[in-house]
């Protein structure tokens, strides 16, 4: 479940510069496969698939 209802803006905002960006992604990647909270999207306790599903959904909106 995600905070705020569902909506990814600023959930995904990862490096708090506004938006979901680049340096966002790259802050992902690495974070992919592990069980950082921060990057755990869908709060099943790890970062994986789904979890890049809702951050690409956000890519670029916010």
């Amino acid at each position: 479940m995600l905070p705020n209802g569902g909506a990814t803006t600023g959930v995904t905002d990862f490096n708090g510069d506004g938006r979901t960006d680049l340096a966002d992604f790259l802050l992902f990647v690495n974070a992919f496969g592990g069980t950082d909270a921060r990057f755990d999207l869908d709060g099943d306790g790890t970062v994986g698939l789904s979890d890049f599903l809702i951050f690409a959904n956000a890519f670029g909106k916010n």
